[in-house]
């Protein structure tokens, strides 16, 4: 079992930063990659030049000796790109307990809105070990950003999230999360996450949407708008 103290951050981040908007349709990448599962898209605000973007062990920290970068793959003047999801050589060194995975890799600004966070992960299989895609890093000449995938639900009214999560074995990830939020300076929401997804071996695409009652959800659709932040 792993107690969550962060978790309400990602909530917050999609909350302060995601228009509510109805996203244009997401072409398909210029560029593609040469073989194997890709994280495909477009970046929103690219300025017309090419560029590249790199998946990096951990996406909240600068690439460095102890935080390598994984994969890399370009960007197409217009915004879209496509990265090769890394081999599992690559990730091993990473992989960390299946119940500490979506308290992993939020980002370190959205996290100072949250007033507190109650609740736990767990794991039906305590040995079960992952790696997860929260954000890329994208560069174009000396500029570098961040840029993670969000998108509105006109339907739901809501906005989501997605993230690439690999997994070592299959599990199945349950729990009860009850976080409280500061939005727009002083506005305070609290968010109940309930979460109950099964994650195979290998790669799998998990959705988080928020709301009141917030869902965490497992599809096999990767399409989502990408934004620099």
């Amino acid at each position: 079992m792993k107690n969550i103290t962060l978790y309400g951050g990602l909530l917050t981040m999609t909350v302060v930063l995601m228009a509510c908007t109805q996203p244009l349709p997401i072409p398909e990448p210029t560029l593609k990659p040469s073989a194997g599962p890709a994280i495909w898209g477009q970046i929103s605000d690219w300025k017309g030049a090419t560029g590249k973007v790199e998946l990096l062990a951990s996406g909240t920290e600068q690439a460095s000796v102890t935080n390598p970068v994984l994969s890399t793959g370009e960007v197409s003047a217009d915004g879209t790109f496509a990265l090769s999801l890394p081999s599992l050589e690559a990730i091993t060194p990473h992989l960390a307990p299946a119940d500490s995975l979506l308290s992993n890799n939020i980002d370190s600004l959205s996290s100072n809105n949250i007033l507190s966070c109650k609740g736990s992960v767990n794991s039906s299989d305590i040995s079960a070990r992952g790696f997860a895609i929260r954000n890329l890093t994208a560069s174009q000449y000396t500029k570098v950003v961040k840029a993670t995938p969000r998108g509105y639900n006109s339907i739901t009214e809501s906005s989501y999230t997605k993230i690439w999560v690999y997994m070592s074995s299959p599990t199945t990830l349950s729990g009860i999360i009850n976080c409280t939020y500061i939005v727009q300076g002083d506005m305070i929401f609290s968010a109940l996450v309930d979460l109950n997804i099964n994650l195979k071996q290998g790669w799998n695409i998990i959705e988080e949407s928020d709301g009141a009652d917030s869902k965490i959800t497992t599809t096999v659709d990767g399409s989502v708008p990408w934004y620099i932040f």
